[in-house]
């Protein structure tokens, strides 16, 4: 008797989608604990305003 699961498993399209807008995948980096929340509330500022910005051609 096997026993296979027949069940979960990798597959196109599960899993939680991602909070960034900008394209391209994420990594994970190494910064000092003391400055990651702001590191991290600068990557989403910058992440919204290139977003917010596509359809503009100034």
């Amino acid at each position: 008797m096997s026993k296979e699961k027949k069940w979960g498993g990798e597959r196109k399209g599960a899993g939680r989608k991602s909070s960034w807008h900008t394209k391209g995948g994420t990594c994970t980096i190494r910064v000092p604990q003391k400055l990651a929340s702001e590191i991290l509330e600068y990557a989403r500022r910058l992440d919204k305003s290139l977003v917010s910005n596509v359809g503009n051609i100034n």
